[in-house]
């Protein structure tokens, strides 16, 4: 690509008259590859800590705002440490100017950089993703209880 990056359109017009539309799916293949054991991992990882975290007596929904929270944090942050590796190379690939394959590049990356290059970057992540799924579900379980009991109010 000879141009600078100046915006979201001119390098979509750059991608697709140097690549073609094949372009757009750089890094598709290990995208899909992540994203299956990914979410794994984060819903697991919720549901399980929100299993630890539930007071004896109690039910998974009586768990309250803090705790869930945290169970949703815990599921971010194993969502990232699972697959991060395959994050990195999706983002070489995504990168890279060469239609080299994705074990290629991996073997590349670790012979340059080294195994723990794989992991460069993890803890900005882990730090960003803990309040982030929390949020999140914190949002979805405070959803789900208002669609299911708060709507039997309102008729």
């Amino acid at each position: 690509m000879n141009l600078p990056y100046s915006g979201p359109w001119v390098l979509t017009k750059e991608i697709f008259k140097s690549e073609g539309i094949l372009g757009f799916f750089r890094g598709f293949g290990v995208t899909v590859l992540r994203e299956m054991p990914g979410y794994f991992f984060f819903f697991g990882g919720y549901e399980l800590s929100r299993n630890m975290l539930t007071p004896k007596g109690k039910t998974k929904d009586d768990i309250g705002l803090l705790r869930t929270i945290i169970a949703g944090g815990i599921g971010g942050v194993s969502f990232w440490v699972a697959i991060f590796p395959a994050d990195v190379i999706k983002s070489r690939l995504q990168i890279s100017k060469s239609n080299d394959l994705t074990l290629e590049v991996t073997k590349d990356l670790i012979k340059k950089e080294g195994f723990r290059a794989l992991y460069k970057g993890l803890g900005p992540t882990v730090l960003r993703t803990f309040p982030a799924s929390g949020a999140l579900f914190v949002a979805f379980e405070y959803t789900k209880q208002f669609l299911n009991y708060g709507l039997s109010y309102i008729s």
